[in-house]
């Protein structure tokens, strides 16, 4: 998966936990406040009970009844139930008041589960017929209680001593009105309650619902020909208005979105944003020349756990991550070879300035001697000192020429005359010319060539230049009797090409390198052992290796110290 998928993905992902908390919690935010609104209100299992009622209910023929299963429920709950066919009419009732409609209208059902909070209702069919159960939920048993068992003499009411104390327990009164609404007896009544009240005042203390202070609850009975009403009046526990409810609500609602917003930002923020930090310190150590990942206290790179694994939020931008340590990498290593280019150029600086010092001193004392009156000098003595000071100019010119030409070798400014050429004459070549040069005259050369002509594509002139420093490297910088061997293979089938691969090998049996000396060979200004005055000018090996790469070869090095030097050129085919 690629960056930009996965930074989607990731987005999508935080994106979809947020929306998903967010209406979480609202959802519990609206049951801490107000309650599981299922059908029967305040009570969450009054949907439960319902259902049941439903379940328990039996159709035979015309004949509903509910089942002894269901009236155990009923009476364990101390309420009552009415089902009402579907034109409104009851077919069955259990426990339920005296003055309850034998029949409702929709609208009148709908009028009386608006008025009276403990009536539930619930719509339903049973083997096809369709059904409406009325659930009557008493909040207090107490009034029913008292209603059966209440002892009526005419207008005298007497209550039994338990349910009495029962009442005073809870802090209530109840009061019991006939038929007309007058008072024909009471317990515990306060005087601010009248002894007479009419239909309407009755209705409207029971809408009140605890905003007079208390909660009232009725019963309706009919006893010997007469209507009793029966109410009875508990301390209300303060109730909220629903406004401020829904305002305590929706500030809840809000402080705890805020809450987990801020959360979530924050881990959004530490999982995507951490490693973009990250990353940009990096960049910013980089750009200081600081050359490594920001490390944690602990000295250990910030992206990686301790087995060196990169960390969860990291792995995002794995890719990125890579590339960085790439980068770190190459500058570093960028930055070792520029040192050592540096130290190689202050060295070569040295050893050159030293190289044109001495001859610049033998040609100054040279010219001295011819221009000081002092002397004459003979012809011979002349030519003598003439030749000294060419000889000196010839060094100074070369040291120069190799430092122009490893400069236009390195910017690719080097003309190539490019033709076929016999590469054994070019080695041979370059043996004859290293066995006539007087300085290498105690050298043992030897030389393995084919003997039929060995064509190959080459700029002879300056090819001949790359052997030939091989050659010399191996002269100068090994003592006298030592054996050099040249040797030229032919190697790989042409395979469709016109010319097949070539390998030239340079062996001696000299002194050898250590590990240094072979990794810095090829470098420019590199000046390996001491080859004495006026010998080796740091740059012969680099130009040598720059004009094999010109032509397409390659060039391989094996040298242990006191087992001698084998250098390989290897040219590829070519058509």
């Amino acid at each position: 998966m690629t960056l930009k998928a996965r930074l989607t993905w990731r987005f999508l992902l935080w994106l979809f936990l947020f929306l998903g908390g967010m209406f979480l919690l609202y959802f519990l935010v609206i049951i801490t406040l107000f309650g599981i609104n299922f059908p029967g209100g305040e009570n969450p299992y009054i949907g439960d009970i319902l259902r049941n009622m439903k379940k328990a209910t039996v159709v035979e023929g015309e004949r509903v009844r509910l089942s002894e299963e269901g009236i155990r429920e009923l009476e364990r709950l101390s309420a009552w139930l009415q089902i009402l066919d579907d034109r409104g009419e009851e077919v069955y009732r259990r426990g339920s008041p005296p003055g309850l409609p034998r029949r409702y209208s929709p609208g009148s059902l709908k009028e009386a589960v608006a008025s009276q909070p403990e009536l539930h209702t619930w719509h339903g069919s049973v083997k096809g017929k369709k059904f409406t159960w009325i659930l009557g939920m008493e909040k207090n048993s107490l009034i029913r209680r008292a209603a059966e068992t209440a002892v009526i003499r005419g207008n005298r009411i007497q209550l039994p001593d338990p349910v009495r104390e029962e009442i005073r327990r809870n802090g209530g009164w109840l009061q019991v009105l006939d038929e007309t609404g007058r008072e024909v007896g009471s317990y515990r009544r306060p005087a601010f309650q009248p002894d007479r009240l009419t239909a309407g005042e009755v209705s409207e203390a029971l809408s009140q619902r605890g905003r007079s202070g208390y909660r009232f609850h009725y019963w309706h009975d009919r006893r010997d020909g007469r209507d009793w009403t029966w109410l009875f009046a508990e301390p209300a526990e303060e109730e909220e208005p629903q406004q401020e409810a829904y305002n305590r609500m929706m500030l809840t609602y809000f402080l705890l979105w805020a809450l987990v917003t801020v959360i979530i930002a924050f881990l959004f923020g530490h999982r995507l944003g951490s490693p973009i930090l990250h990353m940009m310190n990096w960049l910013k150590n980089l750009s200081h020349g600081k050359l490594q990942e920001p490390k944690d206290k602990r000295g250990c790179p910030v992206s990686r756990s301790g087995e060196g694994k990169l960390r969860r939020p990291y792995r995002v931008y794995r890719e990125v991550i890579q590339s960085l340590d790439s980068l770190t990498g190459s500058l570093k290593q960028a930055e070792e070879a520029r040192a050592r280019l540096e130290k190689s150029r202050e060295e070569w600086i040295t050893g050159v300035s030293h190289d044109l010092k001495t001859p610049l001193s033998s040609i100054k004392g040279y010219a001295d001697l011819l221009a000081t009156d002092r002397f004459q000098w003979s012809e011979a003595e002349v030519r003598q000192f003439a030749g000294h000071i060419q000889e000196k100019s010839d060094y100074m010119e070369q040291l120069l020429e190799d430092l122009s030409l490893t400069f236009r070798l390195k910017n690719e400014a080097l003309p190539l005359q490019i033709r076929p050429v016999d590469a054994a004459e070019l080695l041979r070549r370059s043996a004859i010319d290293l066995a006539n040069n007087p300085r290498f005259e105690n050298r043992e050369i030897e030389l393995d060539v084919p003997e039929e002509r060995v064509t190959y594509p080459l700029d002879a002139a300056w090819f001949k230049r790359a052997l030939d420093n091989l050659i010399a490297n191996a002269a100068i910088h090994n003592p006298p009797g030592t054996r050099i061997r040249l040797t030229l293979e032919i190697r790989g089938e042409k395979e469709g090409l016109s010319y097949p691969g070539l390998l030239f090998r340079v062996e001696d049996d000299g002194l050898g390198m250590d590990a240094e000396s072979v990794a810095r060979l090829f470098d420019r200004y590199y000046r390996g052992t001491p080859t004495g005055p006026e010998q080796g000018t740091g740059l012969g090996m680099a130009i040598a290796k720059q004009l094999v790469g010109t032509h397409g070869g390659k060039i391989r090095v094996e040298s242990q110290p006191g087992s001698g030097t084998r250098v390989e050129v290897l040219l590829p085919p070519k058509s």
